[in-house]
């Protein structure tokens, strides 16, 4: 249209209406009727096909998602059953109350969960305390990070979370009442009015700025990227340009860390972080004062359970929006020690692919077998606090031995050297 009617007023997906407004007075002025025409009839049907979506999309979402009142309605539930909601958007689970107790007793068991003995008046008066003083207390060198205004709290009410579970039906091989003991559910925290949010933002903008410095460090050592990617396509790409090794001199491995937020250890997160301000070059006041921060999130986190109240005894709290970059910064500083004891040995060359998203580890190794044996056995090694027990690793091995009889004895010394060699950094299960 630029083109043939020298329009230079373009539609936009969020003001298409607005725009073809503008450009009828335009055509007006240049006297086109045609193109008036087709404008004012183009507005028109565009207009009746958006009420059409609107309505039947409407008519879909009364259809498909009826709530849990109409479930009640249907199953005519006893005081002893009650109808909670599904894992994974699948719908509705009804279950006596009983079962639903004995599940939030097991996520208190897997999550480290534990009751506590203090009122909800006491904790918002405290964290509300603590925030002022860690407003008043802000280091200079934070001062461009985190604004006076990220102190501010401004929901009207205060209170707990409340845990709400729901069970993973999914997993079940069968979905009846006798398979109860095999039930698991995924707890979720509602902490929009806990003002411990406060914190974890705060914590969050702070640990942004060190991975910053964290990725200029790896870089700067060892003149290429950080095996973290920020998402599927940066991650695609980075594969693309990878390449892999020849049949019977590579191994493929694929990691994964389980509870990767709930398991991590809060000593470990403040060494990490302490190493990190170093990479920053902040004083160590300012450290102190981070350190400070963390150990709130970590010993505070406080819910609501139907026996009581409970807190985080270990690792993040659900909701915590600060867990991914802390749990990324222990994950990068210890790639950092990984790298550096790789290049050591001359082994970064065999490394020819090790990427990571969160917490799933791609990686792949070439080489001679004493070359394949020594990388594994550094990328396997690693203190056990790097949530060691919790994680895991499936080797695909690219070798020939696998198919012959002759070298059988080759292939069982690689896969015994695999399972002895991944249970430190990654453990295997």
């Amino acid at each position: 249209m630029k083109s043939e009617f020298r329009l230079e007023i373009s539609l936009s997906s969020k003001n298409i209406n607005k725009d073809l407004s503008k450009m009828v007075k335009h055509v007006k002025r240049t006297r086109n009727s045609k193109l008036e025409k087709f404008l004012n009839k183009f507005r028109r049907i565009y207009n009746e096909v958006k009420e059409l979506f609107k309505t039947q999309l409407e008519k879909c979402q009364n259809t498909s998602l009826p709530n849990y009142k109409s479930f009640e309605k249907a199953f005519d539930l006893s005081d002893d059953r009650i109808i909670v909601e599904a894992d994974k958007n699948v719908g509705y689970v009804c279950l006596y109350k009983t079962d639903l107790l004995d599940q939030y007793t097991k996520i208190n068991i897997q999550q480290y969960f534990g009751a506590v003995n203090i009122t909800e008046n006491w904790y918002l008066a405290n964290i509300m305390n603590f925030i002022n003083d860690a407003k008043v207390n802000l280091p200079k060198e934070l001062s461009k990070i985190v604004l006076n205004k990220d102190f501010i709290w401004n929901e009207q009410t205060s209170e707990i979370g409340v845990l709400r579970l729901q069970p993973k039906v999914l997993k079940l091989k069968a979905i009846n009442n006798q398979n109860i003991k095999n039930l698991t559910s995924r707890g979720i925290k509602s902490s929009m009015k806990d003002p411990i949010k406060i914190i974890q933002k705060v914590l969050d903008k702070i640990f942004n700025h060190l991975l910053f410095h964290i990725e200029e460090t790896f870089q700067s050592q060892f003149g290429m990227l950080s095996p973290s990617v920020t998402g599927v396509n940066e991650a695609m790409e980075r594969i693309k340009n990878s390449k892999t090794g020849l049949w019977g001199r590579s191994i493929e491995l694929e990691g994964d860390f389980s509870d990767l937020y709930s398991n991590c250890n809060k000593n470990l997160l403040t060494e990490c972080v302490e190493k990190a301000c170093c990479y920053a070059k902040l004083h160590e006041s300012t450290f102190k004062y981070i350190k400070l921060l963390i150990d709130n999130i970590m010993t505070h986190s406080y819910f609501k359970e139907p026996t009581g109240l409970f807190k985080t005894l270990k690792g993040f709290s659900m909701g915590d929006c600060s867990a991914a970059r802390g749990s990324e910064i222990i994950l990068r500083i210890y790639e950092i020690k990984m790298f550096a004891n790789l290049a050591r040995k001359n082994l970064l060359k065999n490394l020819l692919r090790f990427l990571r998203f969160r917490d799933d580890v791609s990686i792949h190794i070439t080489g001679t077998d004493l070359e394949l044996f020594q990388a594994m056995q550094i990328i396997g090694s690693g203190p056990r606090e790097v949530l060691s027990a919790h994680g895991s690793f499936r080797t695909k091995t690219r070798t020939n031995d696998i198919y012959s009889k002759t070298n059988a004895s080759k292939t069982k010394l690689l896969n015994k050297y695999t399972k002895e060699t991944t249970k430190g950094f990654i453990g295997v299960t």
